[in-house]
């Protein structure tokens, strides 16, 4: 029997392409269930000359990616295959199959990939579902279907529940996780960094603030996790070495910080948050 729809995890249609002087393989139009046979072949290039080496490169990234498989370079060393696989239903994404050459060249073949739509016949995933036991207290669900791993000086920019970052400055490692109602970095395991045991508060220091005589509202920002202090009773305030009496001197709510009266333009600032458990 033919059936008229795709089937998920299905083969799509094999294409095959001739690498040439342009550098530009082609596109392909890959079904979003379907996983597809690519060939290139690299014997027509001018001068003759055979693969040592080859690699790929995807973009744009995002989640779920599209996945580079099972990439084979035959005997003669000129034809190469792979399949391709996944991907997000109607984006078209760019694969540079870079390839060394016996001689010591080098050279990157751009493929384009369109990933169907929804207008492919592909199989529609249903909404998973979840044991009772695998909700939390209010209702929330997170789902993250590759972690990924970080290594930078600062807190990464858009970061999955999940993921872990090696903070190049300080030699940490952070993991990204949620409370329910936030999410944060906090420290992997109790040592370094400011972080505290998991049965009372972790000291954060908060960013340091530069009066100017007049301003009395701050913005309160710390370097590894976002600042939501629920009361002012949480942070220690110093200006000039005087601690500053909660309420009276200073409320805090979120993120932002307001001063009775401003503080003076030459005024050294410190705050420290006695952040909930859980935090970094």
């Amino acid at each position: 029997m033919n059936y008229p729809y795709l089937i998920p995890g299905m083969q799509g249609d094999p294409a095959s392409f001739v690498a040439n002087t342009t550098l530009m393989l082609g596109s392909i139009s890959k079904p979003l269930d379907a996983r597809t046979l690519v060939t290139v072949n690299y014997a027509s290039i001018i001068p003759a000359d055979t693969l040592t080496n080859y690699s790929f490169r995807v973009r744009p990234g995002g989640e779920p990616q599209l996945s580079i498989e099972a990439s084979v370079l035959d005997l003669t060393k000129t034809i190469l295959t792979f399949y391709v696989d996944g991907g997000i239903a109607g984006q078209s994404y760019e694969v540079l199959v870079g390839a060394m050459l016996l001689s010591g060249a080098v050279r990157s073949d751009l493929l384009t990939v369109d990933v169907m739509g929804d207008g492919c016949g592909c199989h529609a995933l249903a909404v998973p579902t979840y044991p009772s036991g695998n909700v939390s207290g209010d209702g929330s669900v997170i789902v993250n279907t590759a972690p990924r791993f970080f290594v930078s000086a600062s807190f990464p920019v858009n970061p999955n529940v999940l993921d872990r970052w090696y903070d190049t400055t300080t030699a940490n490692i952070y993991d990204y996780v949620s409370d329910g109602l936030d999410t944060f970095w906090e420290l992997s395991g109790s040592g370094g960094g400011g972080g505290g045991g998991s049965g009372g508060a972790n000291i954060v220091t908060i960013q340091p603030i530069f009066p100017d005589g007049t301003t009395s509202l701050f913005t309160m920002t710390a370097t590894s996790r976002p600042v939501t202090v629920t009361t002012a009773n949480t942070l220690f305030v110093s200006v000039d070495g005087v601690w500053q009496e909660p309420v009276v001197q200073y409320q805090a709510s979120g993120n932002q910080l307001q001063f009775t009266q401003a503080p003076s333009a030459d005024a050294i600032i410190f705050i420290a948050w006695f952040a909930p458990p859980g935090s970094v």
